[in-house]
């Protein structure tokens, strides 16, 4: 059997849902993927449980960009109505805040510092010169 991982990263059109699921509660959203100008927007779930959806259920909301990073699997049920509905999520989900807002929901983090010297006090500088040009 093949599993399917994948990582995308996007923005919440609007506030997570709080669903039970089974004995846990669950935080619930969707993210939007747009595979081209004129392409139809696919809406892709995203269902976290447990402890992870207890520390990200007051720090995401409408706007929140987040990466996340899972198992990608087809959801098929049948609703009231008795239609067939078939959707796209992510099973086991790894999420990562990535709007740069800290944990209360303050202001931005601010940018690192670079040393800009090579060294561990950031990224070499660029482009190299003289002798220091690998090709």
């Amino acid at each position: 059997m093949n599993t399917l991982i994948g990582t995308l990263v996007g923005k919440l059109k609007k506030d997570p849902e709080s669903k039970q699921v089974g004995n846990e509660q669950a935080l619930v959203f969707d993210l939007p993927v747009k595979m081209g100008r004129d392409k139809e927007t696919a809406w892709i779930e995203v269902m976290i449980t447990g402890r992870r959806a207890e520390t990200l259920r007051g720090r995401v909301r409408e706007g929140t960009i987040v990466m996340v990073t899972g198992q990608i699997e087809l959801r098929k049920w049948v609703n009231r109505d008795g239609a067939t509905i078939t959707k796209l999520g992510f099973a086991f989900p790894d999420v990562k805040l990535i709007d740069g807002y800290g944990s209360d929901g303050g202001a931005p983090a601010p940018a690192p510092q670079y040393g800009g010297n090579g060294g561990y006090g950031g990224p070499p500088a660029f482009p190299p010169k003289g002798d220091d040009v690998p090709w």
